[in-house]
């Protein structure tokens, strides 16, 4: 589990005017002075994985639905409103914690801490409740706030470029601490596609004269998926009851199967002796797949189009232009998922294989293949 953000809060003593002195030179650059620490309430996260995916989205901005009342939420879901009154103390006050009317806040990464304006102090004596989720700028068709919040997701089926890597997190039923600071365990909310390379085989086996070097040049990948995938989803922000699940839904109205055909294209691996070369395609070229969870078996055809070529560049007689249709299978795709396709060039051709990552994985950590 990495951490990426965090809250510097510092404490600072002012010097009486007894004549004392004290040496307020401070050497660390992370800690930002100008924002107040007594009583506010601070945020941090933390993402449980080896990192976000998609580069586009990594601003650390993310937003958040806070919630005070008297109980616990268990007793207060049902009838939860940002707008919802109740009396304390003598006044009388909005259950929202950032506006009287719903309000999203959003929290942003600036001076290296989460920062949000305006502050909000903790009151000792109510319990909060914080739902956030992670980009800010999610393509969404909105946000409930009453009862267990949740998000409405739109996915963007032509173009993986476009999707994104959705987290969400919550703490519920938390008070005022010496820390002040709210701690999110961002949890991925879909299920991550990639496709991954590897070729192995001696040169020899390709009748390369001795110390020449034999390359694979992949020319496109492509695949076109006959099932019909979800476009859109509810994504309820209450992660820690588990009372709801995350729903997928169509809203293109549309049977036609969706092709990510090319999706990635001019690659060069080598072929080594007795060893291997791994190449990230979809990783590395900012198009990781990011599908909407779903429990029906997704069937699809995955075309790859290579030559052979020499150490120069140059096609090799008799290893151009070559293409390979596979039909797979994949029997589901579960919610917080890394799935890897690994297609496997070998003298013989290509074969595919999808398989499950042990954990939410980036171009960084080394895949070991079944």
């Amino acid at each position: 589990m990495r951490r990426f953000n965090y809250i510097a809060i510092l404490t600072i003593a002012l010097v009486s005017l007894c004549g004392c002195e004290h040496d307020t030179n401070l050497e660390n650059e992370d800690i930002n002075i100008n924002i107040p620490t007594d009583g506010y309430i601070f945020f941090d996260t933390e993402v449980n994985s080896r990192g976000v995916l998609i580069e586009n989205y990594l601003q650390d901005n993310f937003k958040v639905l806070g919630y005070r009342y008297l109980n616990a939420w268990s007793s207060e879901e049902a009838q939860a409103k940002q707008t919802k009154e109740f009396s304390h103390n003598g006044s009388t006050i909005t259950m929202g914690v950032f506006g009287n009317t719903p309000q999203e806040q959003l929290v942003e990464w600036k001076d290296n801490a989460h920062t949000y304006n305006p502050m909000k102090e903790w009151d000792k004596d109510l319990t909060y409740s914080f739902f956030a989720w992670y980009p800010s700028n999610i393509p969404s068709s909105g946000i409930s706030h009453e009862g267990n919040p949740y998000v409405t997701y739109t996915l963007d089926l032509t173009d993986p470029a476009n999707h994104i890597d959705v987290m969400t997190a919550c703490v519920i039923d938390t008070k005022s601490s010496s820390s002040k600071s709210v701690s999110f365990n961002m949890q991925h909310r879909l299920s991550a596609l990639d496709i991954i390379a590897r070729s192995y085989v001696n040169a020899d086996a390709l009748k390369m004269n001795a110390g020449e070097t034999a390359k694979v040049k992949i020319n496109s990948v492509g695949i076109d998926f006959s099932n019909l995938l979800y476009d859109g989803a509810t994504i309820p922000l209450n992660t820690r009851d588990n009372s709801e699940t995350l729903k997928g839904t169509n809203t293109n109205n549309s049977d036609k199967s969706v092709s990510f055909s090319p999706i990635i294209g001019n690659v060069t691996m080598n072929y080594y002796e007795n060893d291997e070369d791994i190449a990230y395609l979809t990783n590395d070229a900012g198009k990781t797949m990011l599908f909407i969870p779903q429990a029906e078996s997704l069937t699809c055809a995955v075309n790859v189009s290579y030559d052979i070529v020499d150490g120069n560049g140059n096609v090799i007689q008799g290893y151009d232009d070559i293409t390979s249709t596979t039909n797979i299978s994949i029997k589901e795709l579960k919610e917080g998922t890394y799935y890897y396709m690994l297609l496997n060039f070998t003298k013989s051709g290509v074969t595919v294989v999808v398989q499950e990552a042990d954990e939410w994985k980036d171009k960084d950590v080394k895949h070991e293949f079944e």
